[in-house]
């Protein structure tokens, strides 16, 4: 044990024993006074109590060990404690209560896919498919609220990266726990005490693109930054992984387009839509649900923009919640939707063969359909649209009748008209579109007007079924420029 931290248990000497207590997960100090910890997603009070002088020489200890000011004109502090815990400082008397001081905890060495598929986090077919995910370098965007287990959920997909990439991360304060070989962390700087000598994320990011990097990892997008993010993706750099601040994937793509107006870079907004879509492939969301337990609710796809230019998303995994108590576990379950993603042929040819479309059926894991989701589900056992074989005309019956070898009164009238013409016409006798377009609604005066070989203009009448099907010589066939005003 260093200097330092020795120093740092002496000055929180009252919650060290929370400290060491691993079912801890986080320490809030509101003020010397109140001293609450989390266990299992759950808030409880301590005995625990400092005095203020004492709090406040702690909150300063932790500022000097990471180099950063700590005073009335810097009241604000992003740090880590030596065993890797993150910690968030605020000074009174924006702090009423006192200094207030958050220790967020991880776990040693840090959790793996096992122990989230152990605590129920996340089932083992949708751990399967974020790891072939990272492994063939699909862009993913973790979303979810604060102390939702995002940046838990980050660590635990970098550690699919494999160990000969070059990965480099960027973060505020440094949080995340890679154990591959080639690995470059860089961490931001605050400006110091006269406003200068900053170095912000977008900085750093500017520079990890001239270092080579295979993989890019930024532990959380608050800012302009997320521009140059995106320009780095659609640019080439692909598996980037990082978190945002949302709660489904359609809201990610809203919140990731509002982060990159921050840049400045006037880009105009159909144009900057189409970069957000095109730069992300999966959005996977995380949640802390009622009972404290956190989950990943949704794995999501980025479809291209449609042609409103809206963003567009379809679920590939959802979760379903089915039960939920005031003091119960909520009970639900996390099952792919049927939603065969775009990309998988692609996985197939990576060689994931495992990645077939049944893998995306939740029936075939004992699930049943999930009730609501976006997008549209293959039927179980399926190929996917894009593999199903065009039909061959020549494999028609031979004593099959070719379409134009019907007699012409064998013909139904009503199939030779296009769907919808029948209330042209008819007069809009029909409603093809709903009570909206009833006949009421197109006065005499909607036709328009023509003139005869005369020069006199009259009213040109409403054509029937049978004028335009039947025509003979006392009711002449409407040509096409008869049918133009209608």
């Amino acid at each position: 044990m260093s200097m330092f931290s020795e120093s740092l248990r002496a000055f929180l000497g009252p919650v060290v024993e929370h400290l060491d207590d691993p079912s801890v997960t986080e320490i809030m100090i509101n003020g010397p006074e109140s001293v609450w910890v989390e266990r299992q997603g759950q808030l409880t009070q301590t005995h625990s109590r400092f005095t203020e002088d004492g709090l406040l020489a702690a909150a300063r200890n932790m500022a000097q060990f990471v180099g950063r000011p700590l005073n009335d004109e810097n009241p604000r502090l992003d740090a880590r404690l030596p065993d890797g815990s993150r910690i968030h400082v605020l000074l009174p008397p924006m702090a009423r209560c006192g200094a207030v001081i958050a220790i967020r905890k991880f776990h040693p060495g840090g959790l793996t896919i096992e122990n989230l598929i152990g605590y129920g986090s996340v089932t083992p077919e949708a751990a399967r498919f974020l790891q072939v995910c990272v492994q063939t370098k699909r862009n993913m965007m973790v979303a979810g609220g604060t102390g939702s287990g995002k940046t838990t959920l980050l660590n635990v997909l970098s550690h699919f990266i494999p160990n000969e990439e070059r990965i480099i991360t960027i973060e505020d304060s440094a949080e995340l726990q890679l154990n591959q070989q080639h690995l470059v962390p860089l961490e931001s700087r605050p400006p110091d005490r006269h406003g200068r000598n900053a170095v912000t994320m977008r900085d750093l990011l500017h520079s990890s693109l001239r270092l080579r990097p295979d993989r890019i990892v930024i532990g959380e997008v608050r800012g302009g930054e997320c521009f140059d993010l995106l320009q780095a993706m659609n640019t080439g750099h692909g598996g980037t992984l990082s978190t945002v601040h949302a709660n489904s994937p359609l809201e990610t793509m809203s919140r990731l387009e509002s982060l990159a107006m921050l840049s400045g870079v006037g880009l105009p907004l159909r144009a900057l839509r189409a970069q957000v879509s095109s730069a992300i492939h999966l959005v996977v969301c995380t949640n802390r649900l009622r009972d404290g337990s956190r989950r990943l609710t949704a794995i999501g796809e980025v479809l291209p923009l449609d042609e409103k230019g809206d963003y567009r998303v379809q679920d590939l995994f959802i979760f379903t919640q089915q039960r939920s108590g005031r003091q119960d576990r909520v009970e639900g379950y996390l099952s792919p939707t049927g939603v065969v993603p775009s990309f998988q042929p692609a996985l197939l040819a990576d060689g994931f063969e495992d990645m077939e479309p049944a893998f995306f059926s939740p029936a075939r894991y004992g699930y049943p359909p999930p009730p609501y989701f976006i997008g549209q589900a293959v039927a179980p056992n399926s190929t996917a649209p894009e593999t199903l074989p065009a039909e061959a005309p020549e494999t028609l019956a031979p004593d099959a009748v070719a379409p134009e070898t019907l007699a012409p009164d064998a013909l139904d009238p009503d199939a030779l008209l296009p769907e919808g013409l029948e209330a042209v016409a008819t007069g809009f006798e029909q409603e093809p579109y709903g009570a909206a377009h009833a006949a009421s609604d197109y006065p005499e005066d909607a036709f328009t007007e023509r003139k005869q070989r005369d020069g006199a203009v009259q009213r040109s009448p409403r054509p029937t079924r049978e004028a335009v099907l039947k025509p003979d010589d006392t009711n002449p066939a409407l040509t096409v420029d008869d049918l133009k005003g209608y």
